[in-house]
Formats: structure tokens, sequence, C-alpha cells
């Protein structure tokens, strides 16, 4: 997994003055899970809005009954 210098930079420049070090990790690593996210989009590597909702529903059941 990667990220740019830039979107780290973005990801500081908008922390608060005092931030928790796991919060700046957890930022990242979401920022750059969804930057994998959208080239794999881009790349027609993605499901289709019916299965989407098929697998958030199968989920939902699954941890919520």
């Amino acid at each position: 997994m990667q990220i740019t210098k830039e979107a780290l930079q973005n990801i500081v420049n908008h922390l608060p003055e005092n931030t928790e070090v796991q919060a700046v990790i957890d930022k990242i690593l979401l920022t750059a899970k969804l930057d994998k996210a959208f080239e794999e989009l881009k790349e027609g590597n993605g499901i289709s809005e019916k299965e989407l909702e098929k697998e958030m529903d199968k989920w939902f059941k699954e941890n919520y009954g």
C-alpha cells in the first residue's frame, strides 16, 4: 500500500493542533485504502451496484442479525 507525499501533507495540514498518533495512522491508512479502491474502479475492477447491495445485506445480516 502506498500514499503520495502530497496526500500525507494534506492529512497533516488538516489535523488539529494536538492529535493522537493512532488517529494520524488511521487517517493515513484510510486515505491509502481509498486511493487504491478508486484506482481499481478506474481500471474496471469493481462490482455492480446490485452486487454491492447483496454484499451489504449479507454483511448486515451476519453482523446485526
